[in-house]
């Protein structure tokens, strides 16, 4: 028997499709729950608030999303670290990892909060929003709080996440997510019965509500179900940190290159055009993202089966599951594509109403990069599960350092549009071509190692 019989084992095989079959179903749930919180719900609460209040909403969100994104990089390092360890069956391992990814965002949360703090108090968000918002400086002044709040929590919720998700446990985080977005359906379907719609009320039912499932989920995970995992101070290493960090990293950079791409994109329309032309980009935007997340939901629990396959050395597997998720998750994007770029404005004035109808070429360019972003998120998924992280990274960041630049003449040019059409535009000059090539010469080097292993 060779060295790679033993460890290419059908068992763990199974195990590992069973696991991406649970997070499937669980993910599913999840998102019957988003899309009934954004089509049916979301709706009927921007109608009761109009477009100008909800674009006051939308870029207050923008200008503070990105907190919750600044978390080094460490949940998703920690999908890959326990994922590693788990194979190793090294508890001590494990419970150094997240402990030591917990204090470093305790420790980064407590800057991010006194920096906010300052901010808000030195020239207040509204100059950052621009001249358009001062109208609601109050609602914005206690929104403010409220995300801010929220955005911490999420950073460190980040954490715990991504340790279940190294433990082939992305089902459990899905259910958590699919009550969450269910209690912020229920509350805000709930506010608007009522006539309570605020801006405030929106947050609230959306950022808070939706937190409150994975919080519980996050202490039971580490006090009930494992809790040798509950951080504990004398379990902090620099090194772990470190290691943690030297992956991280690079994917705090991919979370900076994402905010670039839809956030900042949303904040420039709403500075340049004001808040009632940024209702029909941020809805159109969120659109998408709702649609991505069936994409997801193939696609994350792919990230540590992939990590579990590599360090099997299970290539077959490998090449299997990319041809299988290449072939579904296309399909899927061309026929979403293609709804959104035809028939986006007539599904936008039915659900939102007329005020938020997108122009034609904002929807065409909106259902064109919609297919070119999936192509992207395979592909990353992939790359980033063989350890292949930093080279995508770079390349994603300053792809979209140049759609933000070149989206900034276009939107005087083209409206809201101008921000799609960039996004488009840059995709298919560097990234449609670049990550398959990168892709193809991993495999190669993982079916390499395996030849040299075997002999």
């Amino acid at each position: 028997m060779s060295v790679v019989d033993t460890i290419v084992c059908p068992q763990h095989s199974d195990s590992r499709n069973h696991r991406l079959k649970l997070a499937v179903v669980a993910s599913l749930g999840s998102k019957v729950a988003t899309a009934a919180l954004q089509v049916v719900v979301m709706p009927l609460a921007i109608r009761a608030l109009g477009p100008e209040q909800f674009g006051v909403f939308a870029m207050l969100s923008s200008s503070l999303i990105w907190i919750s994104s600044a978390h080094m990089g460490l949940g998703t390092s920690l999908v890959i670290n326990i994922s590693k360890s788990v194979v190793a069956n090294d508890l001590v391992a494990q419970a150094r990892a997240i402990s030591s990814a917990f204090f470093a965002i305790i420790g980064l949360s407590a800057v991010i909060m006194l920096g906010m703090i300052i901010y808000n108090n030195q020239f207040g968000m509204v100059s950052l929003l621009g001249d358009h918002y001062q109208a609601y400086s109050s609602d914005i002044a206690t929104g403010f709080w409220w995300l801010m709040g929220c955005m911490l929590v999420n950073l460190i919720l980040d954490v715990f996440e991504g340790a279940q998700s190294g433990y082939q446990e992305i089902h459990i985080v899905n259910m958590a997510n699919m009550l969450g977005q269910a209690l912020s359906a229920t509350t805000l379907l709930i506010v608007v019965y009522y006539h309570a719609q605020s801006i405030i009320s929106l947050i609230i039912c959306l950022y808070v509500c939706s937190t409150i499932p994975r919080l519980l989920n996050a202490l039971f995970s580490v006090t009930i179900i494992r809790s040798y995992l509950f951080p504990r101070p004398w379990y902090f290493s620099y090194t772990v940190l470190s290691n943690l960090l030297s992956t991280g990293v690079a994917f705090t950079i991919m979370a900076v290159a994402y905010f670039l791409k839809h956030q900042c994109g949303i904040f420039l329309v709403g500075r340049v055009l004001g808040p009632v032309s940024v209702t029909s980009y941020a809805i159109m935007v969120n659109i998408t993202l709702l649609a991505f997340g069936v994409i997801n939901m193939q696609l994350r629990p792919l990230l540590p089966a992939f990590t579990d396959a590599g360090t099997r050395q299970d290539h077959d597997w490998i090449k299997r599951i990319y041809a299988k998720i290449l072939y579904y998750t296309m399909w899927y994007a061309v026929a979403v594509g293609v709804t959104l770029a035809l028939f986006g404005g007539p599904i936008i004035r039915v659900w939102y109403g007329p005020q938020a109808v997108p122009s034609v070429y904002l929807q065409i360019a909106i259902g064109v990069g919609f297919v070119l972003q999936a192509w992207e998120m395979c592909h990353h998924t992939i790359l980033f599960g063989l350890g292949y992280i930093w080279p995508p990274v770079v390349v994603f960041l300053c792809q979209n350092a140049l759609m933000l630049l070149m989206a900034v003449p276009l939107v005087h040019q083209f409206g809201a549009a101008g921000a799609a059409i960039a996004l488009c535009v840059t995709t298919v000059a560097i990234n449609c071509w670049l990550l398959p090539v990168m892709l193809r010469r991993v495999l190669y080097h993982h079916s390499e190692a395996k030849l040299c292993v075997v002999s």
